[in-house]
Parts: C-alpha cells; sequence; structure tokens
C-alpha cells in the first residue's frame, strides 16, 4: 500500500510549520533595546520644562493596557510591553529619554514580537507617541 499525500495537505502542513516557528520565534524573542535601533520607526515627544529624572518617574508607571519591560534610568530607557492581541503577539515600545534644549526629547520606538508591518506598525507607534504626551504633557513631533 502506497502513501499518498495530495498537494493541499502539503501546502496545509507547510503554512502550518511557518506559522509555529513565528511563534516561537514572537516567544523567545529577547531584543536588546540598550543600543538605538537604526530604523526609520520612530516618533518624538518634547516635553518643555521638565528634567530627565522627572520624566523617568512618571514613566514608570505604565498607561493601561502595557507593562513595564525593561527601566533603565541610568541610559534613560524605559520600555513598555504589549500583550497579544488578534493579528500579533505584541510589540516592545522602548522609550530614549534624552535631555534637549527644549527640555526633554522623548523617543518612542517599536519593535513588534512577530513581523509586522505597514500601517498597523505606524497606527500603533503613533498611539504610543499620543499616549506619552499624555501622560507628561508634552508636544508630539
Amino acid at each position: 500500500m502506497d502513501l499518498v499525500i495530495s498537494p493541499s495537505a502539503v501546502a496545509g502542513y507547510t503554512a502550518l510549520g511557518i506559522v509555529v516557528v513565528i511563534l516561537v520565534y514572537g516567544f523567545l524573542k529577547q531584543p536588546d533595546f540598550l543600543t538605538v535601533p537604526r530604523r526609520p520607526r520612530y516618533r518624538e515627544v518634547i516635553v518643555p520644562g521638565m528634567i530627565v529624572s522627572e520624566v523617568i518617574e512618571i514613566l514608570r508607571k505604565p498607561p493601561r493596557g502595557f507593562s513595564l519591560y525593561q527601566l533603565d534610568p541610568a541610559h534613560g530607557l524605559v520600555v513598555y510591553l504589549e500583550g497579544p492581541g488578534l493579528i500579533s503577539l505584541g510589540c516592545y515600545y522602548p522609550l530614549y529619554v534624552d535631555p534637549s534644549t527644549q527640555g526633554v526629547l522623548i523617543t518612542c520606538g517599536i519593535e513588534p514580537r512577530t513581523p509586522l508591518y505597514g500601517p498597523p506598525v505606524r497606527r500603533r507607534l503613533v498611539r504610543m507617541q499620543r499616549t506619552v504626551a499624555q501622560m507628561l504633557n508634552g508636544v508630539a513631533v
């Protein structure tokens, strides 16, 4: 008796294998945020009249729907983690806090746990930028 595998079964198993690899990659991903990513996916917030330590103290408490993943006041780094959603396993949001001549400059970045591109990433990044600006009474640039 010969074992015959239909082409649709091969395609189904291939798709299932790809999904499993993406899920395992997303769960095991542990990025290092001490180096600023060189991707163009970032937004900025300017907070006039505050210093870096005050901003980090306010950012220590994450907004609703996010958890604090990493906090490094010495490097001016706060990283939020968004939990899994309908189309992804969530995203990391590194916030780089730097002093500037206008006050404090916060660079908001995004690092999806699974491959995610285009408008969904831009919408999530803009939402984080607005959330940070509202938390600190800053200006989204």
